[in-house]
């Protein structure tokens, strides 16, 4: 137990990692930002799910203090959250024409990413809440400009949207991306320049022009939501996609493929 000071710029899943750990202990702690925190929905859905388990979580000015010889209260149901970061992808399938429906989907969810809904609406989707999920069709996609502060991991999906829609997308506080699994910003513009598309990096995101895509070999960057991004790419393709690397999803949606060809999608292992 003790003082943390961290950086809350980097990544929001050392604070998580503390916060699971530091109620356990004997002594009680305080964690102390050093820089503005991002990605606080992430941190956010940590305390929501530890209060849960009735775990104390005090918010101070500079970040929390955690009392410590806490002990998490069992004997509970709980339903756990379905995964809005995941559902992006078919969502914005469906703004690129594919009309796709996704359930389970709480509109009170702590998850920062259920921004997915609005920033689709901000391109032009149609964008339907049924009862329990959101439909989303295509509509006169038009070029946006979003912050990606709060919901970095939006960026690869979201751009393959940008690339249907007509002008310019400007991505902005996205900078963190360069330290995921891949260097994301590098990935992205390599992903669309590589299919045909037009995207440029910043120094904090990405800027896409709309133009069609064509079918061509990528590389997945052993990055889970390249692979992603690069498959929702190839249903507007003007040929098929190769994605080399493809088996990078089983890190958080194992299933990608199957649903992905249950939505008649063609996807196959060569």
């Amino acid at each position: 137990a003790g003082t943390f000071r961290l950086p809350g710029n980097i990544s929001s899943q050392y604070i998580t990692g503390l916060m699971l750990a530091l109620p356990l202990l004997e002594g009680d702690s305080e964690i102390v930002l050093t820089t503005p925190l991002q990605s606080a929905s992430y941190v956010a859905m940590t305390i929501d799910s530890l209060r849960q388990f009735h775990i104390v979580v005090r918010e101070t000015s500079t970040g929390w203090i955690i009392p410590g010889s806490q002990k998490p209260e069992g004997g509970k149901t709980l339903a756990v959250d379905a995964d809005w970061s995941n559902a992006a992808f078919f969502l914005a399938a469906g703004a690129l024409g594919g009309d796709v429906t996704v359930t389970g989907l709480r509109p009170d969810s702590v998850q920062g990413d259920k921004a997915i809904i609005k920033a689709l609406q901000s391109f032009g989707a149609t964008v339907t809440r049924t009862s329990d999920g959101y439909r989303v069709a295509g509509g006169d996609l038009k070029g946006t400009t979003l912050s990606l502060e709060d919901t970095p991991d939006m960026l690869p999906i979201l751009a393959i949207v940008a690339t249907k829609a007509q002008g310019i997308t400007r991505f902005t506080n996205a900078e963190r991306l360069r330290i995921k699994e891949s260097d994301r910003l590098a990935a992205v513009r390599e992903l669309i320049t590589r299919l045909g598309g037009v995207a440029q990096e910043t120094a904090d995101g990405m800027i896409i022009e709309g133009s069609a895509l064509s079918g061509r070999v990528v590389d997945g960057k052993n990055d889970h939501r390249i692979v992603m991004a690069a498959a929702v790419a190839a249903t507007v393709a003007a040929g098929p996609v190769t994605i080399e690397g493809a088996q990078a999803i089983a890190k958080s949606y194992p299933a990608f493929f199957e649903d992905f060809n249950a939505l008649k999608g063609h996807a196959y292992v060569e």
